[in-house]
C-alpha cells in the first residue's frame, strides 16, 4: 500500500489497528498477521 499523505497514513494505521484487535480477538486471525503485532504488543 502506497503511503502519500497523511490521511493515508490515518487509514493505513486504522486498518492496521484493526487487524491487530482482531487478532487479539480471534487466535486464527494471529498467525495472518506479520511482525507488526509483536511490535505493537512491546510498546
Amino acid at each position: 500500500m502506497m503511503i502519500e499523505t497523511r490521511e493515508d497514513m490515518i487509514n493505513y494505521t486504522v486498518s492496521r489497528d484493526k487487524k491487530l484487535i482482531e487478532a487479539f480477538t480471534n487466535p486464527k486471525v494471529y498467525t495472518m498477521i506479520e511482525g507488526s503485532l509483536f511490535e505493537a504488543v512491546e510498546i
